[in-house]
């Protein structure tokens, strides 16, 4: 995130509070310290866009899942069933927003695709990316991960 602020000590506190969030035990269980940071670096980038950062702050109600695809991506495609279908199941416990980055030019960006970042307290907490094959395999591999940020203590 960016700070904005010509007072040095408010820069220092809001910068030490960006640092703790991002090493808060519940987040570093399940992130990587590599992970950790791309994922900042994908929150950077969608917070750029304003309906995207507004979907980011909803996240301290509801788990805001982003799902970042393409439309020239085969496991995109194979993917995109199950998404449809767990964003109808899921539809009043969690916020599913699909990302298409060709649209928002920010295909370079991304490290894989698909790739799904799961949000909670305006904070990256799981990520799940690569190749998806058929929809069932989607389905079992996409349940849990999402029933365990439902189940999951606030950061």
């Amino acid at each position: 995130h960016d700070i904005k602020t010509d007072n040095p000590e408010i820069f220092i506190r809001q910068l030490d509070r960006q640092i703790k969030n991002l090493l808060k035990p519940d987040m570093t269980k399940t992130l990587s310290y590599q992970q950790a940071e791309e994922l900042a670096k994908i929150q950077e980038l969608l917070s750029q866009n304003d309906n995207y950062r507004r979907l980011l702050r909803q996240s301290n109600k509801k788990p805001v899942i982003f799902y970042l695809r393409a439309d020239d991506i085969e496991s995109c495609q194979s993917l995109d069933p199950a998404i449809i279908q767990l964003t109808d199941e899921y539809k009043d416990r969690l916020i599913f927003v699909t990302v298409n980055v060709n649209q928002e030019g920010i295909e370079n960006k991304i490290p894989e695709l698909p790739l799904i970042v799961i949000f909670k307290d305006n904070m990256p907490i799981a990520r799940s990316g690569g190749s998806y094959t058929s929809a069932q395999r989607n389905l079992e591999t996409l349940r849990p991960l999402l029933d365990q940020t439902l189940t999951k203590p606030k950061p």
